[in-house]
């Protein structure tokens, strides 16, 4: 992976370290949300790149802009300022975008149930993006795909008949992450993928998820407030305060070595604070959690 220089006193990307090969780029972006009479500054010139296959841990406290990040890669809402281009979609619009987006593009958020239709059966909830976005499949291969899909993620096929009122959190969470990947995507957006969970679904979700990013080489956006996940599972980690990046670099040097003092506070009162003295579950790749 290429090495980021990130200017501190700026906020600002060095682009000369950059290569080409990336699934997402914020340059200079700038998002506000109207308020009452006023505007709140969400992002402040944020500058932003993850590569093909690269994992992105995003953190910082509730507020500091990081699910409106994830908001303008998934299409959900635009940028007032800058320039925000995902798997080279940024030159189209309206709903030639949407529809490359929602094809290249998986997501898996914080509540499980939340995201699947208590109305509709594991099987149904998974077939769903095939039909909607590859109608060149036959039934009998939409099936076929529902089944290795649940089959990648520890599920048996007889899944495909429950509905996620008989799936306990772990299953759901499972299910969420099969369906994000029916589409065999480029980019996963995961938002706080594991922080409803118990502390054995989580560790078996991230042991999953790290199974399946060394099988495909997806690129990952995680947002999250587990800096002992960031830590564990990811390539890079940026840091959010009030809607600025203040910090941008390899995990290990960013939580290792912290630049700026609201860092070093958010690393201390997480990692410094004795969560690892339970026995560390060990993640794909020889990383403990």
């Amino acid at each position: 992976m290429t090495t980021v220089e990130f200017d501190t006193s700026t906020g600002a990307v060095d682009e000369t370290q950059m290569d080409r090969n990336c699934a997402v780029s914020l340059r200079n972006v700038t998002k506000r949300y109207r308020k009452g009479n006023r505007d709140v500054l969400a992002l402040d010139s944020v500058d932003l790149t993850i590569r093909a296959g690269e994992r992105l841990a995003l953190i910082g406290e509730s507020g500091s802009g990081k699910s409106t990040i994830g908001k303008l890669v998934l299409g959900q809402i635009g940028a007032d300022e800058g320039d925000v281009d995902v798997l080279g979609t940024g030159t189209l619009g309206g709903k030639d975008r949407t529809r490359q987006l929602a094809r290249r593009v998986g997501f898996v958020f914080q509540q499980p149930f939340d995201s699947l239709d208590p109305r509709m059966k594991v099987g149904s909830s998974l077939a769903e993006p095939l039909r909607i976005h590859r109608r060149d499949l036959s039934k009998a291969e939409i099936a076929e795909r529902v089944s290795d899909g649940l089959a990648a993620v520890g599920l048996p096929r007889e899944f495909v008949s429950r509905y996620p009122g008989q799936l306990s959190g772990g299953q759901a969470q499972r299910v969420c992450i099969a369906r994000a990947l029916m589409l065999q995507p480029d980019l996963l957006v995961l938002d706080e993928p594991t922080s409803a969970l118990d502390a054995t679904s989580q560790r078996e979700v991230l042991r999953l998820l790290c199974d399946l990013h060394s099988a495909r080489e997806i690129a990952w956006l995680f947002i999250t407030h587990d800096l002992r996940v960031a830590e564990a599972i990811t390539d890079t980690t940026a840091v959010l305060r009030h809607g600025v990046m203040v910090e941008y670099g390899p995990t290990v040097e960013v939580l290792g070595n912290p630049v700026t003092d609201y860092a070093r506070r958010l690393i201390d009162a997480s990692l410094g604070s004795g969560l690892h003295a339970s026995e560390p579950a060990p993640v794909a790749g020889g990383a403990a959690l």
